[in-house]
């Protein structure tokens, strides 16, 4: 059984969703929220925030979708992560401090996944490509806009997996020799 974990001061803690079958902790936020995904008894993976004020936890599910994954959370509680569809198609998704989930692809990618996101919820990054294996680009941009491309120079392959509120990103990239590296971007 897969086990997802909290350490805070030296201190380990296991985080498990009840009746879950698997656990995986993503993306905490000043040791106030912490959000992943989990597998049901049913086989069925659904995302879920955490409050570790109160220990409970909230299952989020994107509306239709068969697959919902948190991958970034922020104090105000915006949140970023992937759905997949009926058709099996992986869409980004964003979550607003409301609780209100929408669809945020990059313009014509098979498939987007939005990883992080800054505190004040006005940008998000992630990567997106033609298939679920790849070759991926970074994006970059605002929840209520359309997303950009980052692509690292010369690389194969590039993700942004962060980024703060001075828009300041990092990621990782695959060079021509099929390295990976990773960066930094303001």
């Amino acid at each position: 059984m897969q086990h997802g974990f909290a350490l805070s001061q030296g201190q380990f803690s296991r985080i498990d969703v009840p009746g879950a079958i698997q656990t995986q902790a993503f993306s905490i936020y000043d040791f106030v929220t912490i959000v992943g995904a989990f597998r049901d008894g049913q086989g069925v993976v659904h995302g879920f925030q955490y409050s570790l004020s109160t220990k409970s936890f909230t299952t989020i599910d994107f509306p239709g979708s068969t697959v919902t994954e948190l991958f970034g959370v922020t104090g105000l509680e915006f949140e970023v992560g992937v759905y997949r569809d009926s058709s099996g198609a992986e869409h980004g998704l964003f979550r607003d401090r409301n609780g209100q989930t929408t669809k945020l692809d990059f313009p014509g990618a098979a498939i987007t996944a939005n990883e992080k996101v800054t505190l004040t919820g006005l940008e998000i990054v992630g990567f997106h490509g033609a298939s679920a294996i790849g070759p991926f680009h970074g994006h970059f941009g605002p929840a209520s806009g359309t997303l950009q491309n980052l692509d690292f120079p010369n690389a194969t392959d590039t993700r942004c997996l962060g980024v703060n509120d001075l828009n300041e990103i990092v990621g990782r990239y695959t060079d021509t020799r099929g390295v990976l590296h990773g960066f930094f971007a303001k």
